[in-house]
């Protein structure tokens, strides 16, 4: 087997070991700024240690965000860029939430809520 070929496989299980991480959950919700961006079944994906015990993405096409939780605050992030006052979906979690606190199944704060349910 030549080298690029083993390059190709060695990617794609790679890849396929990442998506078989996220595990659809019953019931997500994103808002933020008072609007729904998601509110229904969505895949939930636990995310790596560096963003905190506990951290967490959720997704459904086209949104996501991203829960960072650590000894001493949680932080929100979600993909929604602001163009010429209309919010449209981005390609990175680079937008704050910011700061949230755990409410049951949801991490909640002034701008924001996301919920992930079983």
């Amino acid at each position: 087997m030549s080298k690029s070929v083993m390059a190709i496989a060695a990617g794609f299980l790679v890849l396929s070991a990442a998506t078989a991480t996220a595990k659809p959950v019953s019931k997500c919700i994103l808002k933020v700024d008072g609007k729904s961006y998601i509110n229904g079944p969505c895949k939930y994906d636990p995310v790596p240690s560096w963003m905190g015990s506990g951290g967490f993405q959720i997704t459904k096409d086209p949104w996501f965000a991203d829960i960072s939780i650590h000894e001493d605050e949680v932080i929100g992030w979600w993909n929604g860029d602001n163009v010429r006052g209309k919010i449209v979906p981005g390609s990175h979690a680079h937008s704050s939430l910011g700061p949230l606190h755990r409410e049951g199944a949801c991490f909640v704060g002034p701008r924001a809520r996301v919920c992930a349910y079983r």
